[in-house]
């Protein structure tokens, strides 16, 4: 299973090439997103200007997708990468630490172009679409 972040569901929402061929090479994999991605998508498609249809387009995606939820085993991980960065000197975005997280506990690879958010996190696994 891979855990898609909200870059390349953009990319696909957007219906780029390169979006579209990843995710139908990888489908039978298993696709995921987390919660906080799942969020990420909604606020972008209520701010819109076409509020609606963007929405139906969220939810028909995220249907079709595991959705990692936080648990509280994803909890303690989250604070570990929280407590892992801060004892480097390393800041990042919350939303990223809690992506992050959800994935290293569920040992799956977050899927992104936005590299530089994750890859201070120790032993997550990053693919770059």
């Amino acid at each position: 299973m891979l855990c898609l972040d909200s870059d390349i569901l953009i990319a696909f929402l957007r219906k780029k090439p390169d979006a579209l061929a990843f995710i139908q090479a990888n489908e039978s994999n298993g696709l995921a997103t987390t919660v906080i991605n799942k969020f990420e998508l909604l606020i972008g498609a209520k701010i819109s200007q076409k509020k609606d249809a963007n929405l139906l387009k969220v939810h028909e995606l995220v249907s079709r997708l595991t959705v990692l939820d936080l648990s509280g085993k994803d909890i303690e991980e989250c604070s570990d990468v929280y407590a892992e960065l801060q004892n480097l000197g390393q800041k990042i975005e919350m939303r990223d630490v809690f992506i992050g997280g959800i994935c290293r506990q569920a040992g799956i690879s977050i899927v992104t172009r936005n590299v530089e958010h994750f890859q201070c996190i120790p032993r997550l696994t990053i693919i770059n679409w």
